[in-house]
């Protein structure tokens, strides 16, 4: 590869980078598009384009996948008890047929059913104060009867 070529393709990597980093720190917003990427990062939709496409993905497919993977990680934490709606939203997605159909093809499953997954109830562990509370100052030696 000539001066010229590993130039241009550490300028390539320089701005699929940047991209990348945009999207990471814009996911949820809904508006986030390969325009409005392009203008905040200073370039061209055609450059934006050609970075993704050198990077092997659309700049579309890596956004969905990207808040698919927020709304999957808030579906599956048992401290989370918001809608799939409210997170589908919360994540970037205005259209929810679509979000939908995505979490499906991606994960195998509806999100009903990974909501499904998390767990119902927190263990606590024995030393816990609202434990202690519960079965007074007895100790499991001692027994709980």
């Amino acid at each position: 590869m000539t001066a010229l070529g590993a130039n241009r393709a550490m300028r390539q990597r320089c701005r699929l980078e940047r991209i990348h980093a945009h999207m990471e720190a814009h996911y949820a917003d809904p508006g986030l598009a390969p325009r409005t990427a392009a203008l905040a990062l200073g370039m061209s939709v055609r450059s934006l384009h050609g970075a993704m496409a050198a990077g092997g993905e659309s700049f579309g497919r890596v956004l969905t996948r990207r808040r698919l993977q927020a709304c999957h990680a808030l579906l599956i934490r048992a401290e989370h008890a918001d809608s799939i709606t409210g997170i589908a939203l919360a994540c970037g997605f205005s259209n929810l047929s679509t979000f939908y159909r995505a979490f499906r093809a991606i994960y195998g499953m509806p999100p009903a059913a990974a909501a499904e997954l998390r767990p119902r109830h927190q263990v606590l562990p024995i030393d816990h104060p609202s434990v202690r509370r519960a079965v007074g100052n007895k100790t499991i030696e001692q027994g709980l009867a």
